[in-house]
């Protein structure tokens, strides 16, 4: 074993030196017409030679490596808790109420009236639902669904860069910058349809890259259900960026060919047919209303330019550092942009930039995508860094992971012990009273983690590659940490089953309809899941009234012709107060009573 190791960290040694004195090669040959050095290995430009490409595959760590790191980043969190408020309840409110015999076709709240929800997320997690072991609750298992949508993002994101380079190594890079992207973290690992977005949307670029290497059938197969799958999972922003790409690629070498072109168009129309084919089964409208319906939103943001503006901050924020090293690869290969490896990706970059400019505005959800091709664009980028470079990403992660750890660790004395006083205080105002409770297992399994990362600060050896290896293992890391450290902190102020469920036992005992005010979706959601309480539109005649407001704002007054009965609230981090009213005149149980919780 040690001998090995020796071996992979001189290799990886040699991979510093080739890659740093090939690169300066490189630039001197870039758009020459000399590519003998680069084409035997692959065809991404910018890539090293023959030499240096084997050193720096022999400093990549052993298959199980990548097998746990996947296992931590992709499994803590999503499992072990009842769905959060926000996101995760208002999505799991959508598929419970699948499960308890609402409309499959129709996935919707069952408080909303009218509204049809994209469907392939939704029908995923209620399918994992329904076939789930008894152990596993509900809501572990339709969040699940997310865990498979993200694999197989990140699957199809590595056999993509595979395709473009036509070498092994690129995909397990492309892997390492895609986990490496923290816009990813959270979205991954809750009930979000956002991510069945994102898998079509590198489904639909494998596809091109498939074409690009002549595999026509596959890739117009693919192309065609990562379309329709886009549009099943967030319309037309889902489907829209992967076939806009089509006049520019196929003017490209790569594509010019009369059969990429067929099945370009027989995949549009794929994908078309299997969204017409849901809706007409699921709508009573006809071809008129699904057309209107699948081009609703063009032209929907005010300002474009603004809104441009959004998502290139959000690009800066939730996908670093793919971005940095994209934006060196892209400087690297620019005089070779027409190469599928990089025009691909750049292709797609742009119509992802133009399309959610035009129809949705920015928020870091609607940003997902856009790690797709700039985990692509990273690669030449990080297999071309400068020594320099190189050393400074890889003590930059090196440091944020290790700081990253302590802080998790920190804040998990200062909840268990009261030290350090200032951060415990922090702690307390966030969620006023509430204890952490000593799990051993949970402690134990992170001294492993922890333990886990120091070691891997010297297993993984030092090559242009190491900052993306220890960028994602400390990330991964880190988040696992939380998962097991802070979860039941992090749950006390999500969790909505203490507020809504004394409010649904009371209303269950007397019978009766309920309506709200100053109510969101996520409130509404938890009120169906935690309480078993369908909140009825106006004016339907309701004897409840269901009320939601801010602790800050202050007392609101009681509504006129109700009166309370049931008062439910926290302070902290997720202050909100709940008011339960019964309608003026409403005989009254004999146990009834103004309560306060």
């Amino acid at each position: 074993m040690t001998g090995s190791v020796g071996h992979r960290t001189k290799a990886a040694q040699a991979a510093f030196f080739v890659s740093a004195v090939g690169s300066q090669e490189a630039d001197s040959r870039i758009g020459s017409s000399d590519s003998r050095e680069h084409s035997h290995v692959g065809c991404l430009p910018g890539w090293p030679g023959a030499a240096a490409t084997s050193a720096l595959q022999a400093a990549l760590p052993a298959l199980p490596w990548f097998v746990l790191l996947l296992a931590l980043y992709l499994l803590p969190v999503t499992l072990g808790h009842e769905p959060w408020k926000s996101q995760d309840l208002v999505h799991g409110a959508v598929i419970a109420h699948m499960l308890a015999g609402g409309e499959w076709l129709t996935p919707h709240l069952a408080a909303e009236t009218g509204v049809i929800r994209p469907p392939l997320y939704y029908w995923l997690g209620a399918g994992l639902a329904t076939i789930r072991p008894s152990w596993l609750a509900w809501y572990d298992a339709a969040r699940l669904a997310t865990t498979l949508f993200v694999g197989l993002h990140l699957a199809l994101l590595m056999l993509t860069a595979r395709a473009l380079s036509r070498h092994a190594l690129a995909g397990w890079l492309a892997l390492l910058v895609g986990l490496g992207c923290a816009g990813l973290l959270v979205p991954g690992h809750e009930m979000q349809p956002a991510v069945a977005a994102l898998a079509s949307s590198t489904l639909m670029a494998w596809a091109w890259a498939a074409l690009a290497r002549e595999r026509v059938l596959a890739g117009s197969i693919a192309l065609g259900v990562g379309g329709g799958a886009g549009l099943l999972s967030a319309g037309l922003p889902a489907a829209l960026p992967g076939l806009l790409v089509a006049p520019v690629l196929l003017a490209l070498p790569a594509w010019r060919r009369r059969g990429v072109v067929l099945g370009v168009v027989v995949a549009t129309a794929m994908a078309g047919l299997l969204h017409a084919a849901w809706w007409l089964a699921a709508s009573s409208q006809g071809v008129d209303a699904w057309w209107s319906n699948a081009l609703r939103g063009l032209g929907a943001v005010s300002r474009p330019g603004n809104n441009l503006l959004g998502y290139l901050a959000l690009l800066l924020t939730d996908t670093w550092p793919a971005w940095l090293l994209a934006a060196w690869g892209l400087w690297r290969t620019r005089r070779r942009v027409f190469e599928p490896a990089i025009a691909l990706p750049v292709a797609l970059l742009a119509a992802m930039l133009a399309v959610q400019a035009l129809i949705v505005p920015a928020r870091p959800l609607s940003a997902l995508p856009l790690a797709l091709p700039l985990s692509l664009l990273a690669v030449p980028g990080l297999v071309s860094l400068r020594r320099g470079a190189a050393n400074l990403f890889h003590w930059f992660a090196i440091c944020t992971g290790l700081l990253g750890m302590l802080l998790v660790w920190l804040g998990w004395v200062a909840m268990t012990r009261g030290w350090p006083p200032a951060i415990a205080r922090n702690f307390a105002k966030l969620e006023p009273g509430y204890t952490l409770p000593l799990q051993v297992g949970s402690i134990v399994a992170a001294v492993a983690v922890t333990i886990l990362f120091l070691v891997g600060l010297r297993r993984i050896p030092r090559s242009p590659l190491s900052g993306a290896m220890h960028w994602a293992a400390g990330l991964s890391l880190v988040w696992c940490l939380i998962a097991l450290l802070w979860l039941p902190w992090v749950d006390q102020g999500r969790n909505y089953r203490k507020l809504m469920a004394p409010i649904g036992r009371l209303v269950q005992a007397q019978g009766g309809c309920v309506q709200g005010r100053n109510l969101t979706e996520t409130h509404i959601a938890g009120l169906q899941v935690y309480a078993g309480i369908v909140i009825r539109p106006r004016g339907q005649g309701c004897e409840w009234l269901v009320s939601a407001r801010r602790l800050k704002d202050g007392a609101t007054g009681t509504p006129d012709g109700w009166r309370l009965v049931l008062e439910t609230s926290r302070s902290g981090l997720g202050a909100e107060r709940f008011g339960l009213y019964r309608r003026v005149g409403m005989a009254l149980a004999r146990d009834e009573a103004l309560n306060t919780l």
